[in-house]
């Protein structure tokens, strides 16, 4: 039997209710080379100083600073005692009137506490003519500079990010604790395929997947995907069910909506409790917002851009507050429409493009998912407002990456 949504959740209310679910996450421990864009567990503290020992800065002659009191008007000479390459680690020595060559990053030797620059001396055999006088510490790296031994280099809480996965191989850390947050993807429907398969009349191929797979990525969350379920009551309690045991949120796609064949519904409020069912919201109404297990639940439309937008402006929030993490502030900025917009009475999110202060629509509908891809971000149009005329002025929010 059809399922009309007519008592249609104000998308404020529904975003409270999605706010008011509970998500719960994992930790394990990872190679660091597999953690980029998860979120640290644990705080991080060194245990080693970086640079474990004082270094050269500069390629020259590792020298003690008084030894080149006068070097800049009387000329010093030193006797050039050896040679260190960065990574040498036998222990070496310099004494009064002494010095040794030195590249950059070599460990200073004992005795020394500057580096002269190789273009201030000059070689004459067996000794070093000092041309510019250096004081105690010049072109030396001191131990622990840049970490301190003891020192909370990372916070729990933080996205790891190619910079911090560098800080973690700095102190030595081959693994890391991170958060797990896995997240269910069931894309229902007869007619779709994936993608590098032919396509037969009445296909298409499957895209909320990947779109989906991406965005929870983006997040610091781990996407499961369960592939393509067909509209068929059995196969997809079995997924659900598999979705429910394996994951900390499980996301539907299609079967949403008031079709005969619409059975998402059914299946959800079987195992659990459904919280929404239709939102006022443009583009995504058929939305189900439920909870089974303990585990919250979102039905997503089947339409790629309603899918994506309802992700964005519901889910991700969601998954964020899970992983104890903050979503972007998004920028916002102010234009002049340059075409007229028609909507209905539900809060639209109608995508736009923004060239030079100048709004442009980029709305193909909910089934397209060149819609967002075409847009820099979108205009909010509250229920009570029907038509927009062009020359109006209209504030855009722009897309993460716009």
């Amino acid at each position: 039997m059809r399922n009309i949504l007519r008592d249609l959740t104000p998308f404020e209310r529904a975003r409270q209710i999605v706010l008011g679910l509970s998500v719960g996450y994992s930790m394990e421990s990872l190679p660091i080379s597999d953690a980029d864009g998860l979120v640290l567990a644990e705080d991080i503290v060194s245990d080693i100083n970086v640079p474990p020992f004082p270094k050269s800065l500069k390629d020259g002659y590792a020298v003690r600073a008084s030894d080149t009191n006068d070097a800049s008007s009387k000329h010093a000479s030193l006797i050039l005692k050896d040679y260190i390459p960065a990574g040498r680690g036998d222990k070496l020595s310099v004494n009064l009137g002494e010095t040794v060559e030195i590249s950059t990053g070599a460990p200073l030797p004992e005795g020394a506490d500057a580096v002269v620059m190789v273009e201030d001396t000059e070689l004459e055999g067996s000794k070093v003519i000092i041309k510019k006088s250096v004081t105690k510490g010049q072109n030396v790296i001191p131990a622990g500079t840049d970490i301190s031994l003891g020192t909370r280099v990372l916070r729990a809480g933080q996205r790891l990010s190619p910079v911090k996965l560098g800080v973690l191989a700095a102190i030595g850390r081959d693994s890391v604790p991170v958060r797990i947050l896995k997240v269910g993807i069931i894309a229902t429907g007869d007619e779709l395929r994936e993608p590098g398969n032919p396509l037969e009349a009445g296909s298409i191929y499957n895209t909320n997947s990947y779109t989906l797979s991406a965005s929870i990525r983006r997040l610091g969350a781990t996407p499961v995907s369960y592939g393509i379920v067909k509209d068929n009551y059995m196969e997809v309690e079995d997924v659900f069910l598999q979705a429910l045991d394996e994951c900390d949120v499980v996301l539907t796609t299609g079967s949403t909506s008031a079709g005969t064949d619409d059975f998402m519904y059914d299946v959800i409020g079987q195992y659990g409790r459904i919280l929404v069912h239709g939102m006022n919201f443009k583009p995504g109404k058929p939305v189900i917002i439920a909870e089974a297990d303990g585990i919250p639940v979102i039905g997503l439309p089947g339409n790629p851009t309603a899918a994506l937008m309802v992700f964005n402006e519901l889910v991700a929030v969601l998954i964020s507050n899970g992983l104890g993490t903050s979503l972007p502030i998004r920028k916002k900025v102010k234009g002049k429409l340059m075409a007229d917009i028609y909507s209905d009475t539900r809060l639209d999110l109608y995508a736009v493009r923004v060239d030079r202060y100048l709004v442009y629509p980029a709305d193909k509908t909910s089934a397209s998912i060149t819609t967002l891809a075409d847009a820099d971000g979108f205009i909010s149009i509250g229920p009570e407002i029907t038509y927009l005329p062009a020359g109006s002025e209209v504030e855009v929010t722009l897309f993460e990456d716009a």
